[in-house]
């Protein structure tokens, strides 16, 4: 370890740094996209909107967040960390602002597009950036406690709303959630350092070296330069796969993370199941979710991020699968499935940054991170019509969580495949030493 990161290791500013990430994740993750949906079966009851309007908001912030995505990394190099989670805490607070005073359909859309900005910019790409800059060194844990933000915001939100929903209407429970924001959003901002002590602009400056630095390219500098014609085709054809595969994991990613979790609520509304039950279920999963994510990250540390990610992904499969069974099952059952869906929740959002670290350096991680979190989101994008558009040819959402399954399969399967091919190229790497 060399003097800075033994400065960085020794600094007791990393756990507030660590909080700090939690809040991002809190707010622009949990407020508003995980614990968001319980907001869905009010709008659909009290505000008359159709299935296929409710996938819609999800939907259009998926639009949002993708584009913004997209530019992250160039955001946060001119941006800064501290001043563009700022920006996005504002746009956090204003978008619900207007989802209180909304009148009109389009208003409802707008407020969704702008937590799709807030969503894209500000949650777990700033967090993870700013993590790693502060823990260089077995990163998992750490990132595992950020995430564990938008379990909090399950355990609270839906009591909130719920009370807030049904004792004052809609526009006050919008009101309520604004106002928790910037009371959370100010000490967040001014806690924030971009840097550990010694180290000012140094995480920037490494990114901005790393920034358009391909994969061939960087495993061009760690080879020999005497690596026959063969070599070098041997190791495109591999970076190629390991592309590929990271991409159809994050796509699948995209709908398991973001698609299924915007659909619980309305599956279990309309398989017979009252709000209240429903409230009180999300908010226990959510304590569950903290203690998983924790769990997840100190795994990784341990155990490695391959047997890790497929441990947890067949947790939530097979808790999709129980889910098609929810019609007019007891409500008992509902703990059941939450409680196996929080186990295995982690590998969507603390993987993400766990996958990108291990298929990275730390000068290409911004850039790697934000490829995964671009694919991540596109595939909750592409996906996000189709349980209510299923809904509403069907008359339920069942059938939507038999296809979420098998798109759980498929991400384990690209999971193996990555691996296995990283593996062989290790193996053909140290044959050659030797």
């Amino acid at each position: 370890m060399d003097r800075k990161e033994t400065t960085t290791a020794s600094s007791p500013y990393r756990k507030v740094i660590c909080i700090c990430g939690l809040l991002m994740v809190f707010i622009n993750m949990g407020m508003l996209s995980t614990a968001f949906s319980v907001y869905f079966p009010y709008l659909r009851e009290m505000r008359g909107f159709s299935n296929t309007q409710v996938s819609l908001l999800t939907t259009i912030r998926y639009v949002s967040s993708l584009f913004v995505m997209a530019v992250s990394d160039r955001y946060y190099r001119a941006m800064g960390i501290k001043k563009g989670v700022a920006v996005t805490f504002l746009n956090s607070f204003c978008a619900y602002l207007m989802y209180a005073f909304a009148s009109a359909h389009f208003m409802y859309h707008i407020a969704s597009l702008m937590f799709g900005i807030s969503y894209g910019l500000g949650a777990m790409i700033p967090a993870s950036l700013l993590i790693r800059r502060w823990y260089p060194k077995d990163s998992g844990f750490p990132m595992g406690i950020a995430a564990t933000g938008s379990g909090f915001a399950i355990m609270l939100l839906p009591q909130i709303v719920r009370r807030t929903v049904e004792a004052y209407g809609l526009t006050v429970s919008f009101l309520t959630v604004a106002a928790l924001i910037a009371v959370i959003s100010i000490p967040t901002v001014l806690l924030i350092r971009n840097d550990p002590p010694g180290q000012e602009n140094a995480g920037a400056a490494a990114e901005k070296r790393g920034e358009g630095k391909t994969e061939e390219e960087k495993r061009k500098t760690e080879t020999d330069a005497a690596e026959s014609r063969a070599d070098h085709a041997a190791v495109r054809t591999a970076a190629a796969f390991q592309t590929g595969m990271l991409i159809l994991a994050m796509l699948m990613n995209g709908v398991v993370g973001l698609t299924a979790s915007q659909a619980k609520s309305m599956l279990y509304r309309t398989t017979n199941h009252e709000m209240a039950v429903i409230s009180i279920v999300f908010s226990l999963g959510g304590g569950i979710l903290i203690l998983s994510k924790i769990l997840f990250g100190k795994m990784t540390d341990i155990l490695g991020a391959k047997t890790t990610t497929v441990l947890f992904l067949a947790v939530l499969t097979f808790s999709f699968f129980l889910m098609t069974l929810t019609q007019d099952a007891p409500d008992a059952f509902l703990y059941v499935t939450e409680t196996l869906y929080n186990i295995g929740a982690p590998v969507c959002t603390v993987g993400i940054s766990i996958l990108a670290a291990d298929f990275s350096t730390q000068a290409t991680f911004p850039r790697v991170l934000k490829n995964c979190q671009v694919s991540y989101t596109f595939g909750g994008l592409m996906s996000s019509i189709m349980p209510g558009a299923i809904a509403d040819l069907t008359g339920s959402y069942i059938p939507a969580f038999r296809l979420i399954v098998g798109c759980g399969l498929v991400f384990i399967a690209s999971v193996l495949l990555l691996y296995r091919s990283k593996d062989a190229e290790g193996s053909a790497g140290a044959a050659k030493k030797a």
